[in-house]
């Protein structure tokens, strides 16, 4: 049994693929797609980036119900090397269905996202070069 996997493209996640991280290794100026499974209470996943991302790429999550309202959760930025003053929370509203990291993110941010059959709940921290880079939309 593996549980994890190095994501070098997009990807469609299944339910049974539940519990496996995924080491995102994507630094090119095009989006990695993502798109979770259908909801089902207790899948999760997790994403470690291990690329420094800086060719205006991204990274974007969907989910396969693609309905807004599917996301909610908290994601801290931090900019590398910064103090308090330089870290933020990026809030999901109760209205969103997809999360897109944007260039600039370094090697060992991470982000969880776990399902409790009615919505998807990310949480995680991004070092990061400026704020503002993980947007829910």
């Amino acid at each position: 049994f593996v549980d994890w996997f190095v994501m070098l493209s997009s990807k469609t996640i299944t339910s049974a693929e539940s519990g496996e991280t995924y080491f995102i290794d994507h630094n090119h100026a095009s989006a990695l797609n993502i798109t979770l499974p259908a909801m089902k209470a207790g899948v999760r996943f997790k994403f470690i980036f291990v690329t420094d991302m800086t060719a205006n790429g991204s990274v974007v999550f969907t989910s396969a119900n693609s309905t807004d309202g599917d996301f909610l959760g908290t994601v801290l930025e931090q900019i590398t090397g910064g103090s308090n003053a330089d870290s933020a929370t990026v809030v999901c509203p109760a209205d969103d269905d997809t999360l897109t990291i944007n260039d600039d993110v370094d090697p060992g941010s991470w982000l969880e996202v776990v399902c409790n059959g009615s919505k998807w709940y990310w949480s995680g921290v991004l070092s990061v070069s400026a704020l503002g880079l993980a947007v829910f939309s």
